[in-house]
C-alpha cells in the first residue's frame, strides 16, 4: 500500500507542495547485499540501536543490542530530531560484528520538481544511493579518525540532482569498521557495536507517498 506524505502549502500556479520525512527508524526494512545495494527480497524491519545503556532514557524501546558502558562523551553522539541510530535486524551479541553490512531501503511516488536533503552519520560507514547512484557517503572502514568524526557529526547530502517525478528509490548501505577500530579481531557486536542514523526529507508538487 502506499501512505501519503503531509502537505507543505502551495508552490508557484498553486501546485500543492508535498513533503515526505526520511527518518531512521524500524520502519526502515533491511535487505541482504553489497555496497551496490539492495539484493534480494527484504529481511524484516531495522533494529533500534542504543547508544548509552548508562542512561536508559537514551535507549530507544525494543533496542536489540547496545554499546556497553557508552556515554555521550564517549559514544555516538550524531542524532537527528525524530531518528534512531539502526543497523540489520539478524544481529546478536556473539554475532561477527567486523565489516558488517547492512542495507536499508524504501520507494518512494513523487511529484513535479522533485528536492531532497538528507543528513546521516555512522558507525563506521555509510552510503546513500538514489535509484542506483551514490549521492554521497560519510565515516570510513580504513580511517578510524574519520570514522569517530561520523559516528559524531551528521554529513549533508544534497538529493535533488538524483530524484525525478515518478518512483524513486533510496538506499542507505552501513559498514562496519574492521575488529582493529575496537581493539578485538575478530569482533562480536557486543564489542563493536554497528549503526547508522539519517533524517531528512523529499518535498515534490502533487503526490509523495512511500511504499511500504
Amino acid at each position: 500500500m502506499f501512505g501519503t506524505g503531509s502537505s507543505s502549502g502551495s508552490g508557484s500556479e498553486g501546485t500543492t507542495m508535498v513533503t515526505v520525512a526520511l527518518l531512521s527508524g524500524a520502519d526502515w526494512p533491511w535487505f541482504p547485499g553489497g555496497l551496490g545495494g539492495a539484493d534480494g527480497g527484504a529481511l524484516g524491519p531495522a533494529a533500534l540501536v542504543c547508544v548509552d545503556e548508562g542512561v536508559p532514557a537514551n535507549c530507544p524501546a525494543g533496542a536489540i543490542y547496545e554499546i556497553p558502558g557508552a556515554s555521550s562523551a564517549t559514544g555516538w553522539s550524531a542524532s537527528y530530531p525524530g531518528a534512531y541510530w539502526i543497523w540489520r535486524g539478524d544481529v546478536t551479541p556473539s554475532g561477527d560484528a567486523d565489516l558488517a553490512i547492512a542495507v536499508f531501503q524504501k520507494t518512494f511516488l513523487l511529484g513535479s520538481n522533485p528536492t531532497g536533503q538528507l543528513q546521516m552519520a555512522a558507525d563506521d560507514f555509510v552510503e546513500v544511493l538514489v535509484n542506483g547512484r551514490l549521492a554521497g557517503s560519510s565515516g570510513s572502514i580504513t580511517d578510524e579518525s574519520v570514522a569517530w568524526q561520523s559516528q559524531n557529526n551528521l554529513t549533508t547530502v544534497d538529493l535533488t540532482p538524483y530524484l525525478t517525478s515518478g518512483s524513486n528509490t533510496l538506499t542507505i548501505v552501513g559498514q562496519n569498521g574492521p575488529g582493529s577500530y575496537a581493539g578485538c579481531s575478530p569482533c562480536p557486536y557486543s564489542s563493536n557495536t554497528a549503526g547508522v542514523i539519517f533524517g531528512g526529507s523529499i518535498t515534490s508538487g502533487g503526490m509523495g507517498s512511500v511504499a511500504q
